[in-house]
């Protein structure tokens, strides 16, 4: 009696930790209004943890129904015996075996897929780098511009996980001698996801486009993005820079979503045209 009252106080409590991790869970994915993007960024983490509750809350259920039912067998005077059905017992310990299995695989992979972000650090760009991302050289046709993609101006950087299956982040900076100007300088940054629940990719890239250009007032004040109808493409978002021939562009395809800063004079539908071939 003693033991179902003690195990009754850990479920309660267990309970009530995991209400105040759901708490936890709801207000970073409520953080800064962007759930979507708050789920794809932190959910692995969220996803261990309750795993790993869960785990333990099956546990404690099991164990608290073993011992309320030898309680009643008890008081009725009925006789125990010591030994369980082998088969119930071999079926439970495969369903806690094959859950801790589960879990232990899950954390590997997220532990094997941190260890690979960090070899693929600020990787340099090679002509060879085949990355879903719109080039420079796609956008840009002048005579005297350099592309240069074994400069350390000019690095991506990739990132796995469970619920963004890759993700790409690209840079690249062209420059050059031309003869009406002195000098000519343009850059882009393009960022890819793969996601891997693909009916929530343009929910994500709304996000996502709210979350890369919040801090930007100065440069975006009180604008809104226009969608661009584009065949081929899902949705396309476009927003230029105030004062500036600059502008931002995101865009989605199935489970891609791709976001591009563009720093330059090129017009923007050759950026998109190129983020349309890339997304294939």
């Amino acid at each position: 009696v003693r033991l179902v009252r003690k195990i009754k106080i850990l479920a309660a409590y267990l309970v009530l930790l995991t209400l105040f991790q759901v708490a936890i869970f709801g207000f970073f994915m409520n953080m800064g209004h962007r759930p979507y993007y708050n789920f794809f960024t932190y959910g692995d983490i969220f996803f261990f943890s309750f795993g790993f509750y869960i785990f333990i809350i099956f546990s404690i259920l099991k164990m608290m129904i073993d011992l309320t039912l030898l309680k009643r067998q008890l008081y009725a005077g009925k006789p125990v015996s010591h030994h369980m059905n082998w088969k119930s017992r071999m079926r439970y310990e495969h369903i806690i075996t094959a859950l801790a299995i589960l879990m232990c695989v899950f954390s590997l992979t997220n532990s094997a897929t941190i260890l690979s972000n960090l070899g693929h650090f600020q990787e340099k760009i090679t002509d060879k780098t085949d990355l879903p991302v719109p080039k420079l050289s796609d956008i840009i046709d002048r005579d005297g511009v350099v592309y240069d993609y074994e400069s350390d101006d000019n690095t991506f950087e990739m990132e796995r996980g469970m619920f963004v299956t890759r993700k790409y982040d690209v840079y690249e900076v062209v420059k050059g001698n031309l003869v009406v100007q002195d000098t000519y300088y343009a850059s882009l940054r393009a960022v890819y996801y793969k996601l891997a629940i693909p009916f929530l990719a343009e929910e994500f890239m709304n996000d996502l486009f709210a979350y890369r250009n919040s801090d930007e007032f100065e440069l975006f004040p009180d604008e809104k993005p226009q969608v661009i109808p584009y065949e081929g493409l899902d949705k396309v978002l476009y927003m230029p820079v105030h004062f500036s021939g600059d502008y931002v562009i995101a865009a989605t395809k199935g489970s891609q979503v791709i976001y591009v800063e563009y720093f330059g004079d090129e017009n923007y539908m050759k950026v998109i045209d190129s983020i349309a071939e890339s997304l294939k």
